[in-house]
């Protein structure tokens, strides 16, 4: 379980700006298991499956303040 976690760190350090959802779920042995996006999650599991973390927001576009609209 320790080393389970250890890599997963070290993946998500590894690609800090990709982007992905990382998935976390039980298997019926209590073997925990993580993938990128609920459809690496087996079906059976997914109502359970847990989001470990999410894309970064989009950058929003900045607009100069008090520049002229026409």
């Amino acid at each position: 379980m320790l080393a389970a976690l250890a890599w997963l760190l070290v993946l998500l350090g590894l690609a800090p700006g990709a982007g992905a959802q990382m998935y976390r779920w039980t298997d019926e042995r209590g073997q925990a298991h993580y993938g990128q996006g609920l459809d690496s999650v087996p079906e059976r599991y997914r109502a359970n499956a847990r989001l470990l973390s999410r894309p970064p927001a989009p950058p929003r576009s900045a607009s100069p303040r008090g520049s002229p609209s026409g």
